[in-house]
């Protein structure tokens, strides 16, 4: 009897493995099928941020009944940065008369081969309604696509979950121009939004970016250091004094649990000094007085780096942004920022900020890379001062207006701009904090 089961069973593996390779020979190509068509620039980071801030005003409210406007030139704008976040992922998405159509190629490096992705969203009165999904030379049913959606959605997230975000799309119209999506929130959704419960119920359910009580004990060290520090402390200084502590913690626990510390101690000095909002992603950490909340807030305006505060601002957010992301996703939004600052009103295109940005990125990289990285990261970032944190910003253009920009650079993918980043990472290989980058 159980040699007949173990046939069976093998029996069955050995189906189950073929079955995945024919699926997976069929779902790759050796080519992609979209090539990029937009890059990120002045242009496509506007229009990237006006529909971004529209789709979270629409989420925001708490309507029963919004609609979403998308046009041509935003849905450009935002496969430019999607590519630039994600390289490895190019995209088409094209309005026609009849339907909207998608066409995605994602790169896999480790068999160097493509996926190719091809569907379309179609009119309709009622509901999303989705045409056939091509992967490769595997076809799907949309409606059998979005049931596996719902289904998931449903299981693994949250209970009716997937019901309630599948059946807000209440009427799609489509032209060349324009995609217009009617929204129609349930009322359990309503319920949600307005008392902030389900965001906040997945935060505190899936605790994505580490345990909350630990960096609840690095937020109040922060809290300790900053009510004795020096007057017009610089950045470095808080990292020096909180990464001491972090080396004392660190005594106390496996190797391996070295970078869950460097991880909550990045978060606790990107939550004090960063937006409030990061808080959301986390849990609720600060929990000030009204004095240290007050002290707080003078700190985020007079801590420099560099003798700047807006460098020490774009440090701290691309430490935030990397652990909350990834490197290219990182870099593509302290891109975004500075395109966006080069139009009218803004403060221009500056070359140091982005060196700012490359720079936290990369700390938050190698101080989680590994347990060895994350050992020689946090000795270095506990003697670290304002020269070893951040490069001189010596020579590098800023105040660019998108004129400017385009007339001496260009674009981000000529010569030019890219003579220009390689020139910050050099400077950047230079410190030993960002040597450890290396060996990466």
């Amino acid at each position: 009897m159980l040699a007949r089961f173990i046939k069976w069973f093998l029996a069955l593996l050995f189906l189950l493995i073929l079955s995945f390779g024919i699926t997976l020979f069929l779902a790759l190509d050796a080519k992609p099928s979209v090539s990029q068509s937009y890059q990120l620039d002045s242009v496509t980071a506007q229009k990237s941020k006006q529909l971004i801030k529209r789709a979270i005003s629409v989420l925001r409210g708490r309507k029963e009944a919004s609609q979403i406007i998308i046009s041509q030139d935003e849905l450009n704008a935002l496969s430019a940065l999607l590519h630039r976040a994600i390289p490895t992922i190019t995209s088409d998405i094209t309005l026609s008369q009849t339907n909207m159509q998608l066409a995605f190629s994602i790169y896999l490096p480790m068999v160097k081969r493509y996926i190719n992705i091809k569907t379309q969203v179609l009119p309709s009165t009622n509901t999303l309604n989705l045409g056939n999904i091509h992967i490769g030379d595997l076809s799907l049913s949309g409606k059998v696509a979005l049931k596996v959606v719902r289904w998931g959605l449903n299981h693994y997230v949250q209970p009716k979950l997937g019901d309630s975000l599948l059946t807000m799309v209440n009427e799609v119209t489509i032209n060349s121009k324009y995609c217009t999506f009617n929204l129609l929130l349930p009322a359990n959704l309503i319920k949600a939004n307005k008392e902030g419960s389900l965001l906040l119920a997945l935060r505190d359910e899936l605790t994505l970016f580490g345990d909350p009580q630990v960096i609840y004990t690095y937020y109040q060290e922060l809290v300790r250091i900053s009510g004795f520090a020096p007057e017009k402390a610089s950045l470095a200084y808080y990292f020096r004094q909180l990464f001491q502590f972090a080396q004392q913690r660190s005594l106390l626990v496996q190797q391996s649990e070295i970078i869950n510390e460097n991880k909550a101690a990045l978060l606790a000095l990107a939550l004090y000094f960063g937006e409030d909002k990061f808080e959301l992603l986390v849990g609720d950490i600060s929990q000030l007085s009204t004095d240290n909340q007050l002290l707080r807030q003078k700190l985020q305006r007079q801590t420099l780096l560099q003798g700047r505060n807006d460098l020490q601002k774009h440090f701290i957010y691309s430490v935030a942004l990397q652990i909350f992301s990834s490197v290219d996703a990182s870099d593509a939004i302290g891109e975004f920022k500075e395109f966006l600052d080069s139009n009218k009103g803004g403060s221009g295109f500056s070359f140091a900020d982005l060196m700012a940005d490359r720079a936290g990125t990369r700390l938050a990289e190698l101080a989680t890379f590994s347990s060895e990285k994350a050992i020689k990261a946090q000795n270095i970032l506990a003697q670290i001062t304002d020269e070893t944190l951040l490069p001189i910003i010596d020579g590098l253009p800023e105040n660019l207006s998108s004129q400017r920009f385009e007339a001496k650079y260009k674009a981000i993918y000529t010569q030019e701009y890219r003579a220009l980043l390689i020139d910050i990472d050099q400077r950047l290989s230079k410190l030993d904090l960002y040597k450890l980058l290396d060996d990466m």
